[in-house]
């Protein structure tokens, strides 16, 4: 029988145009199909609106690979950007519990100890990423990240606004395990999240970079 592998979903995230040496990167150590997404690192309302005028962002890279292979790559990742300096740029991992893609057909979780760090991702309607955000300060986010569509792309496809207001956001924010149920009930209650409105989960996070602060 074929070898189980255990593989690690990989997050990304680094200034605008960098994304493209990510991928570089990890094709360089045999780490192929991966994707990169635009989005706006946040800290605070001032901070985004002015990211907005000018245009910068932030190139959101995802990646799948042995969980092996992706510790070592995310290490040299972070050396190779200088993450833990301010604004160089983030990266974790989440374990993938099943696959379906040519190759990596394989799969068995991987049970790793208990994850200090946690990132809550919430899916969202189009336009409510700011107000999500304001939420997630309150109950003790120093920031996070948003991803958003863009504005050509078929309403049809977005999750909870179909045919009315428009593409979903993917609002990312990390924190430590203690202060993460917190940040999901203010997400839930304060941004007036519910079952039709959106979608928030909390995942388990190893292999971090650049939350220096986050770490024990």
């Amino acid at each position: 029988m074929p070898k189980k592998l255990e593989l690690d979903h990989m997050t990304i995230i680094v200034p605008k145009g960098q994304g493209e040496e990510v991928l570089k990167l990890a094709k360089q150590k045999g780490i192929a199909n991966g994707t990169i997404s635009k989005g706006l690192g946040t800290a605070n309302k001032e901070l985004l609106k002015e990211l907005k005028e000018k245009g910068l962002g932030r190139d959101f890279v995802s990646l799948i690979a042995s969980t092996d292979l992706a510790e070592i790559f995310l290490k040299e990742i972070a050396e190779h950007f200088g993450f833990g300096k301010p604004g160089r740029g983030i990266a974790y991992s989440v374990n993938v519990n099943d696959v379906y893609a040519p190759g990596l057909s394989h799969v068995r979780q991987k049970n790793h100890e208990a994850s200090d760090v946690q990132v809550i991702t919430a899916i969202i309607r189009h336009g409510s990423a700011e107000t999500v955000m304001n939420a997630a300060r309150s109950a003790g986010a120093t920031g996070g990240t948003i991803l958003e569509n863009e504005a050509d792309i078929n309403p049809d496809a977005s999750l909870f606004s179909k045919g009315t207001e428009g593409n979903d956001e993917i609002v990312l924010v990390i924190a430590s395990k203690e202060t993460a149920p917190a940040i999901m009930d203010a997400l839930i209650n304060s941004a007036g999240i519910d079952p039709t409105t959106g979608v928030i989960y909390i995942q388990d996070v190893h292999f971090v970079y650049g939350l220096k602060k986050l770490i024990k």
